[in-house]
């Protein structure tokens, strides 16, 4: 009990907080300074100093003239608590687990708001007795009180499941959650490239390369992107290939493969093969110095046959998408422009066969007039082709002549012009082409 000294104490004193003195009298615990009030105290004498004799340690008889009722709140459900002078921690715990029988108290956490402070913990009985000293201290009658289940290292190894507490405002919810759970809601599949299968690229000795040497140079590049090593070439012409891990003097790794080619079919074979690396560098990355243009023109020449006008940025994009490797704008382009050269053929090559061409048209279709010009040195300046039907069918077009031209944006520059008639049906009729180099 906590006493009184004699020059303030009267018989209806009882202890009480009032509400109306609570900011003009000052009562002081030997543990610290209290603020409150008493109704049994003479308003005049209310400016004056109580001195508690003791310690204050939990009867709170003088306290509270009334109890504190708390409203213990655990899920969905609530239950109203009457705190009496006699009330302790344990049996507050004791109360709470009776009601709501899968709480533990080893497992139990209980805070309470008050204004300015929303989550105060309760853990012991000194924290029990410090709520009911700061409740009576502001006058509260009413506490909330929020009662949640802590999860420890037992539950978190337990295979199944894993208890989540979800706290939505004033509310805790306790949730059952399946380990991996996630699954079941999002069917998110993973991406397959379209270089997943060059792994297989190279397998085990005896395997044969139909395409020969240049069909066993290409599988062992692909094989070393997919896989993510590199290698230099030991020995490389058109019998034979050696080829080993480039770390091999450095970290002693001792991969290394070896094919021929076999005379009796023209076939390479691999006749030995160390397929083990121990450098430790074999991991996969989106740049690799063997993805060269020559071996992107062989991935995109369907693309390129089927469109033309493929553009360098779509091979490059296509790539990242499509075989998760990244190239350069440079090596986009010029694997576009070897793409085109092997479905349409070489354009240098094509104006070394200008003269063949002439030359045979003259025979298919003499009267036909061609005109072809070099500069000094030999290079294409222009050509002139105006067929024979074409010429004799101006004498019965109309005596109108129009005249087009257009650039030419390959990688050879220039200039083509035409010379177009009207006929008695209203249709164009190509009369001449005129070629000039830019």
């Amino acid at each position: 009990m906590v006493e009184l000294t004699d020059t303030f104490w009267k018989p209806n004193l009882k202890g009480r907080f009032c509400r109306s003195f609570r900011r003009r009298f000052q009562c002081r615990f030997y543990g610290g300074d209290f603020f409150g009030d008493f109704s049994g105290v003479d308003e005049k004498d209310c400016y004056d100093r109580v001195d508690f004799v003791g310690d204050f340690v939990g009867d709170f008889s003088v306290l509270m003239d009334s109890a504190v009722l708390l409203l213990c709140k655990y899920g969905n459900d609530t239950i109203v608590i009457n705190v009496s002078c006699e009330l302790n921690f344990e049996e507050l715990v004791g109360i709470l687990c009776k009601t709501w029988e899968n709480l533990k108290p080893e497992t139990m956490c209980i805070s309470y708001s008050i204004l300015g402070h929303p989550n105060c913990m309760v853990r012991n009985n000194i924290d029990f007795l410090n709520m009911l000293r700061v409740v009576c201290a502001r006058g509260v009658d009413i506490v909330d009180v929020s009662v949640s289940r802590c999860s420890t290292s037992d539950e978190e190894d337990e295979v199944g499941s894993n208890w989540v507490d979800v706290v939505d405002g004033e509310c805790d919810r306790l949730v059952d959650v399946e380990r991996n759970s996630l699954s079941k809601f999002c069917s998110h599949q993973e991406k397959v490239l379209l270089s997943a299968s060059w792994r297989n690229n190279i397998t085990s000795v005896g395997q044969k390369f139909e395409g020969g040497v240049v069909e066993f140079r290409t599988f062992l590049c692909k094989y070393a992107i997919e896989v993510g090593f590199q290698f230099t070439y030991v020995k490389n012409d058109k019998l034979r290939v050696t080829a080993e891990c480039a770390y091999k003097e450095s970290r002693g790794c001792m991969w290394r493969v070896h094919a021929s080619v076999e005379k009796t079919n023209g076939f390479f074979y691999i006749r030995t093969l160390n397929n083990e690396h121990t450098c430790g560098v074999a991991v996969r990355t989106s740049k690799h110095s063997r993805m060269t243009s020559s071996l992107v023109s062989g991935l995109i020449l369907e693309e390129v046959s089927a469109k033309p006008l493929t553009r360098p940025v779509d091979v490059v994009k296509g790539m990242k998408d499509k075989y998760g490797v990244s190239i350069s704008y440079n090596c986009g382009w010029l694997s576009v422009e070897k793409a085109k050269c092997s479905t349409y053929g070489d354009s240098c090559l094509s104006f070394d066969q200008l003269r063949w061409y002439f030359d045979e048209a003259l025979k298919n279709n003499p009267g036909s007039r061609f005109e072809l010009d070099f500069e000094d040195n030999k290079r294409f300046k222009r050509v002139f082709v105006a067929f024979h039907a074409c010429i004799a069918g101006f004498k019965y077009c109309r005596s109108l002549l129009f005249l087009d031209g257009t650039f030419l944006k390959g990688r050879y520059k220039g200039v083509m012009l035409a010379a177009t008639g009207k006929d008695g049906n209203e249709g164009n009729c190509k009369y001449i082409y005129f070629y000039l180099s830019m």
